[in-house]
């Protein structure tokens, strides 16, 4: 499930990526328009900065998403294991293949390949192993204060005689 999440938000964050670019482009474009008209009288100087507002703004979000583009793709990196001399780009197909799968062979490769569940059983083999030990901590414990209770019990008995 990690994989198919890294994957996807790594595809959705290359596309807001192209999208800003695209933004910032035509904000850049309509604010030099924008000065050219100021400088020729057409505009009022609050137009200019509207624009030049929305060109920083563009620029803004294209920096946002370009650092987000760069998480996602560390994030999918280092799921896969890869170190980060190995560059990532999706290539994105324009329609979706008819696909048929096998759901026993998926789910053992799955189950084969996936790095989460190997961490997963050794939290659980620790975990057993800790109850284990707090267990044999416990019956000591309660043999230790059993034997006690009878020597003490059997000391009060003869005093009592």
């Amino acid at each position: 499930m990690s994989a198919v999440m890294n994957f996807f938000s790594l595809a959705l964050a290359q596309i807001n990526k192209q999208i800003s670019e695209m933004n910032y482009s035509n904000a850049d474009t309509l604010f030099r328009i924008a000065k050219g008209r100021y400088q020729l009288g057409t505009i009022a100087e609050d137009e200019l900065l509207e624009m030049q507002l929305s060109w920083l703004n563009a620029e803004t979000a294209r920096k946002q998403a370009d650092m987000n583009l760069r998480d996602k793709e560390i994030r999918l990196r280092s799921f896969l294991g890869y170190n980060e001399n190995v560059r990532l780009e999706l290539i994105l197909p324009d329609e979706i293949p008819d696909l048929q799968v096998d759901l026993k062979e998926v789910l053992d490769l799955a189950l084969k390949n996936n790095p989460d569940l190997l961490n997963q059983q050794i939290n659980v083999l620790n975990a057993q192993s800790q109850c284990g030990t707090g267990k044999s901590i416990k019956r000591t414990e309660c043999k230790h204060f059993s034997v006690t209770g009878l020597f003490t019990a059997g000391a009060r008995h003869r005093n009592c005689l």
